[in-house]
Formats: structure tokens, C-alpha cells, sequence
């Protein structure tokens, strides 16, 4: 079914203002910075540090891809788990190349498209982000209880414990069902999440998959945040930040938040490192070449997805 122009044009509107972002974050962040800091910090990176980091990274991808493939097997969706794999490195070659974050979930959604619905498959997508993004709020809030004495500063410690527990809540009514059905049943169909509007089918997804299965899936999940931080933090020893693992497992669940802002590539990364670093001692052009480091990590995954978009291609 081919766009209509309206779509059309709030697609290409919404690309363009990514492009806008990303360029006004980046001026932003190098006039706090001096750009030679960074590009210097980044020259005498621990390369053993950094290739160990991007290994790991490969590994987390592994651990999102099976996230997702159990969501599916509880949701009743059936797909092998080399095809679950190559979409998922697939969603990163589309992640960072194109100026929308969504377009690797969208190319999830179209090419494990059920017989039921679209809708039912978006519905797992969206739950897999979901989960994601819970367990990062759940490890951030564990970690301020154990460790809060790491962080100097008490302002940014209240404000990343409002932010983990804001975030975490607002998980937690999403996927309850019953409650946000009620309050949506009075709008109309095509915005109510009772009926058979499409809304209701993708919620329905949403909040469908079996609890043995979703259970098994934030275990999961749990292991590849706790993988994330690690490689967040081997990538902050190779530029030179000396803080302990314990400070990072408290910040980056916070910081990978940005990623929700429209950038290309997930570029947000890089302001929030420097927004949250340097209130706790790291200067701020080491806190940046953090950001890029992390971007780099992301733009390698995004490299193999293109080659598996290659061979995927191929094959159809």
C-alpha cells in the first residue's frame, strides 16, 4: 500500500529534524569541550581495552537477539534463532545509517510479520524495547541503593534516583494491561486500547506474552545491561577515566536514556556522558571521547548488520 503524501511528508519532517538534533547536540557538546581534547583522547585510547570492548559488544547483541526470540516463543510467533540473529544485527546496520532510531525495529516488524496481524509483531518489538529499558532502570535503582556513597555530588544522585524510579513506574503501568485499558475505553476505537483497533492489537501483543516466558526474558535482558555497562566502562578505561565499575553501573542504565532522543546513530550518548561525567570529576573532553567510543562500538555492530543485510537480501 503506497504512502499517502500527509505520511510522506511527516516522515521526511521527522528525518530532517533528527538531522537537526544531532547537529545542535553536537555544537552544543564541542563548545562546552575543546575538540582537540577529544580527538586527542581518542588517538591514545588502550586499543586492547577498546577491541575487548567491541568484542563485547557483539556480545550483547547476541543476548538482545535471544531477548527478543524468547518474547516471541511466548507470544506464540515462531522464528529460528539464526533468523532472530541476523534481524537483529540487521535493526543496527538500519539504527545508525539511517536518521531514525525506529527503522530497525520497523524492518523487525515487517519481516517477522505473523499471519495473524502487523500489529501483533510490532506489539513484540515494542515489548522487547520495553523490557530493555526496564532492566536498565531496575540495575540503575539497585545500584544507587548499594552504592550510592560513590557519587559525590547529592543533587546528581536524587535526580538519577527520580529518573529510575519515574522510569521503572511508567514500565510497570505500561505492562499491567487491565489499568491503562480502562482509562483509554471511553476514546474513540481507533485510539482505545479495548476493542480491535489497531492500537488494541499491538497493545495486546504488548502485554500478551506468557509470564514464564517474560520472566526468562528479563533474566536475559538483565545479562546483556549488565554486559553493556561492562563495555561502557572498558571503553571509559581505554580513554582514561579512572572511576570504578560500581559508578558506571549507576550511570550508564541513566545515560542510555538519551538514546531515546532523536539522534542519528544514537550521537545523544555522547551529551548525556557529558552532561553526567563531568559533575563527578571527569573532564569533560575524556567524557566526551567516552561518547564516541561507545558510538564507535555501535557503528561496528551497525558493519556487520550491513553485511548480514547483504546476505539476507540474497537470499529472498
Amino acid at each position: 500500500m503506497t504512502a499517502s503524501p500527509n505520511d510522506a511528508n511527516r516522515k521526511r519532517l521527522f528525518r530532517v529534524l533528527r538531522v537537526v538534533v544531532t547537529v545542535a547536540l553536537l555544537y552544543w557538546v564541542l563548545r562546552q569541550v575543546s575538540p582537540r581534547q577529544v580527538v586527542d583522547t581518542l588517538g591514545g585510547a588502550n586499543l586492547r581495552l577498546l577491541g575487548l570492548a567491541l568484542v563485547l559488544f557483539q556480545g550483547g547483541i547476541v543476548l538482545r537477539a535471544a531477548r527478543w526470540w524468547v518474547l516471541l516463543r511466548g507470544s506464540g510467533v515462531h522464528a529460528s534463532p539464526r533468523q532472530v540473529l541476523e534481524l537483529q544485527y540487521i535493526s543496527q546496520f538500519f539504527n545508525v545509517s539511517l536518521p531514525t532510531g525506529f527503522a530497525g525495529d520497523v524492518v523487525r516488524t515487517v519481516e517477522l510479520e505473523s499471519g495473524d496481524s502487523k500489529a501483533g509483531t510490532a506489539g513484540i518489538v515494542v515489548l522487547d524495547r520495553t523490557l530493555g529499558f526496564s532492566t536498565l532502570f531496575g540495575i540503575a535503582l539497585i545500584s544507587l541503593a548499594l552504592g550510592h556513597r560513590l557519587l559525590d555530588d547529592p543533587n546528581t544522585t536524587r535526580v538519577l534516583t527520580a529518573v529510575s524510579l519515574g522510569g521503572l513506574a511508567a514500565v510497570v503501568v505500561v505492562l499491567q494491561g487491565n489499568l491503562v485499558r480502562r482509562l483509554t475505553r471511553f476514546l474513540p476505537q481507533s485510539l482505545s486500547l479495548e476493542g480491535d483497533g489497531i492500537l488494541a492489537r499491538l497493545y495486546g501483543a504488548l502485554t500478551g506474552c506468557s509470564r514464564s516466558y517474560l520472566v526468562i526474558a528479563t533474566a536475559v535482558s538483565a545479562l546483556s545491561t549488565v554486559l553493556t555497562i561492562v563495555v561502557h566502562y572498558l571503553i571509559g578505561r581505554s580513554v582514561g577515566i579512572e572511576v570504578g565499575i560500581g559508578v558506571f553501573f549507576i550511570v550508564t542504565p541513566i545515560v542510555s536514556i538519551s538514546l531515546l532522543v532523536p539522534t542519528i546513530g544514537g550521537l545523544g550518548l555522547v551529551a548525556g556522558y557529558q552532561v553526567v561525567l563531568p559533575a563527578l570529576g571527569v573532564p569533560g573532553g575524556v567524557a566526551v571521547a567516552l561518547g564516541f567510543g561507545v558510538y564507535i562500538a555501535r557503528l561496528s555492530a551497525g558493519v556487520l548488520g550491513g553485511l548480514y543485510n547483504l546476505l539476507w537480501s540474497s537470499r529472498r
